[in-house]
C-alpha cells in the first residue's frame, strides 16, 4: 500500500476550517464518502490507467480558538514509485486547493472587517447555502459558519 501524509495549520476556528475544507473538496474531482466532526474521507473515482484510485482522509484538530491543524493522509492499494507518486500528488493537490480556498476566505474576512465590500459576504453565504443544499454541510454547520461570517 502506498501512503503519504502532509499537515499544516489554518488561521481559522474549527468550524470555519471545516467549511473551507468541505468547499475545497466539493470543487475537486474526489467523491466525499464520509464526513463527521473533524474528519472527511474522500476517494478518487475509479479510472483506467497506471494508478489505483487514491483515498484521502482530511483530519481537522483544534490548535487554538482561532487556528486548526489540517492533516491529510493519502493511500492507495498499490506499491512502487508510480503508485506512491500518485498518492503524493493527490495529497499535494488537495493541500493546495484547501490553502487557496483558505486564502480566499481570509481575503473575504479581511474585506468584511474593513467594511469595504458586502458583496463578498453575500457570496460566501451563498456558497455556504449551496453546500447545505448539496448535503455537504448540515443545517447546524451552515448556521455556525454564517454566524461566524456575520461576526455574531
Amino acid at each position: 500500500m502506498s501512503k503519504d501524509r502532509d499537515e499544516f495549520v489554518l488561521p481559522f476556528s474549527l468550524s470555519v476550517a471545516s467549511v473551507i475544507c468541505q468547499q475545497a473538496l466539493a470543487e475537486s474531482e474526489l467523491e466525499v464518502k464520509n464526513r463527521s466532526e473533524g474528519l472527511i474521507i474522500c476517494e478518487e473515482h475509479v479510472s483506467f490507467g497506471f494508478t489505483n484510485p487514491a483515498r484521502l482522509e482530511v483530519i481537522l484538530k483544534v490548535e487554538s480558538s482561532d487556528s486548526t491543524r489540517v492533516i491529510i493522509n493519502g493511500s492507495n492499494l498499490g506499491i512502487g514509485p508510480i503508485q506512491s507518486g500518485h498518492v503524493r500528488g493527490k495529497v499535494e493537490e488537495i493541500k493546495n486547493v484547501i490553502l487557496a480556498e483558505a486564502n480566499e476566505k481570509g481575503k473575504a474576512i479581511d474585506i468584511q472587517k474593513t467594511g469595504q465590500s458586502q458583496s463578498s459576504l453575500a457570496s460566501e453565504i451563498e456558497k455556504l447555502s449551496k453546500l447545505r443544499e448539496q448535503g455537504i454541510i448540515s443545517e447546524d454547520e451552515f448556521k455556525q459558519a454564517k454566524a461566524k461570517l456575520l461576526g455574531d
